[in-house]
C-alpha cells in the first residue's frame, strides 16, 4: 500500500480543526486513521490511503430519518421535497429495512448482504447503499445497530483530493440534531 504524503494529512486535520472537529491521528500498515472526537452522534474514523482508499465508520444514535438523510447526502441524492414519504412512512419495518425503502424510492440502489458465522453461528445483515447516478462516490453499508461505512476510492470520487472527503463529513459531524443537512 501508498502511504499517503505527511502534507496531505495536515491539510485534512487543519480543515477539520476550522470547522470545530478534534481528531487523533494514527498511522496504521495500510494509512492513517482520524478518530474524530466529540461528534454528538456517536463514535467516528476516518481513514486514508495513499492509495486513493477512504473508509468512513460513524456510529450515529439517530431516527432512520436521519440515517436516511446522511446516506442521500453522502451519495449526492437529490433532494426533490415532496416526491416521496419520508423515512417514517415505514415504520412498521425495522430500522434498516425503513432506510432502505426510502432510499430506494430516491433512485438509489439498495441490496442486501448477509454474512454468517458458522463458528459461533450468527448472521449478519447489512444494506449496501450506491448511486446508479453518482458510482464514483463509493458505496454506504448500514448495519442491523445503525452504525454507518462509507467506503469510496477518493482519486475517483474528487480528482485525487482527500479533503473533498471532509467536505462531504463535515455537515453531519457538525449537525446538533436529526433533519435534513445543508447541500453539499
Amino acid at each position: 500500500m501508498t502511504r499517503m504524503p505527511p502534507s496531505c494529512w495536515a491539510v485534512v486535520t487543519r480543515q477539520l480543526a476550522a470547522a470545530g472537529i478534534r481528531v487523533h491521528s494514527r498511522q496504521q500498515s495500510d494509512g492513517r486513521e482520524l478518530i474524530i472526537l466529540d461528534v454528538a452522534g456517536g463514535p467516528c474514523c476516518l481513514t486514508l490511503t495513499g492509495d486513493g482508499r477512504a473508509q468512513w465508520h460513524y456510529e450515529p444514535c439517530i431516527s432512520p430519518a436521519a440515517l436516511a438523510d446522511i446516506i442521500i447526502h453522502i451519495l449526492g441524492a437529490p433532494r426533490a421535497a415532496g416526491t416521496s414519504p419520508g423515512a417514517g412512512t415505514y415504520g412498521a419495518l425495522p430500522a434498516k429495512g425503513a432506510v432502505g425503502r426510502y432510499l430506494q424510492e430516491r433512485g438509489l440502489t439498495v441490496c442486501l448482504q448477509v454474512a454468517e458465522d458458522l463458528e459461533s453461528f450468527e448472521a449478519t445483515t447489512d444494506i449496501e447503499v450506491t448511486s446508479p447516478a453518482r458510482p464514483w462516490l463509493g458505496l454506504v453499508r448500514l448495519s442491523d445497530n445503525g452504525d454507518l461505512e462509507w467506503d469510496c476510492d477518493y482519486r475517483a470520487a474528487f480528482h485525487s483530493d482527500p479533503s473533498r472527503v471532509i467536505d462531504v463529513i463535515t455537515p453531519v459531524l457538525r449537525a446538533r440534531a436529526p433533519g435534513p443537512l445543508s447541500a453539499g
